[in-house]
């Protein structure tokens, strides 16, 4: 009797966030009201109630379960792996499940970033990457900014949010890349961008 109430409440979540994403799509994000979810997942109100206080708590509840996902698969990444991964030209399985995890939320990541979305999720996605990806490869951007004569926290805000806008391309796109295709191409992008800028810079 649990799981069944457990699954009720579950297929209850599904459509109501189908929902929503379905009606930020159509109109943006402000405006939408509790009438407007209900008679879209054709549920009653009272049932809403039951997991959300209002539309911006669920949203809210939305972002929050995205982003401590996004934060656990982050924080299992291993940088001397990542590096030794990246010289070899081949893929770390722990960033590929980071960009598989997006993918399956890829409505939800490519609405809250487009227009009429949420303009402060993007600021969090890249703080997000700083603190558990980016500054852990500190002791290279160390490297950088001594040769370069650039700060290395400029150099992290630069890589954090270029690669913002490289994912968001890849969701607008239509994720033609699997996730181990994609997760190559940003090993490749930050492994060849910044870090080997100086290369052809006059001494």
């Amino acid at each position: 009797m649990p799981d069944r109430i457990d699954r009720r409440k579950e297929r209850t979540r599904q459509l109501l966030h189908k929902a929503l994403l379905e009606l930020i799509e159509e109109r943006g994000l402000e405006g939408i009201t509790v009438s407007d979810l209900t008679q879209r997942a054709e549920i009653n109100r009272g049932t809403f109630y039951l997991h959300y206080k209002d539309v911006p708590d669920m949203l809210d509840q939305s972002k929050m379960a995205f982003m401590q996902g996004l934060r656990e698969r982050l924080m299992t990444l291993e940088v001397d792996g990542l590096i030794q991964k990246a010289a070899a030209d081949e893929t770390d399985q722990n960033l590929v499940d980071v960009f598989a995890f997006i993918a399956d939320h890829a409505d939800l990541f490519r609405l809250l970033l487009g227009p009429g979305g949420d303009s402060f999720f993007g600021d969090q996605v890249v703080r997000l990457l700083k603190e558990h990806f980016y500054d852990k490869l500190l002791p290279l951007w160390q490297l950088e900014e001594a040769r370069l004569n650039i700060p290395s926290d400029f150099l992290i805000a630069y890589v954090s949010a270029a690669n913002l806008g490289f994912l968001q391309h890849w969701l607008e796109t239509g994720m033609k890349q699997t996730p181990e295709q994609f997760a190559r191409m940003v090993v490749r992008v930050v492994r060849t961008g910044p870090i080997h800028l100086g290369q052809d810079l006059p001494g």
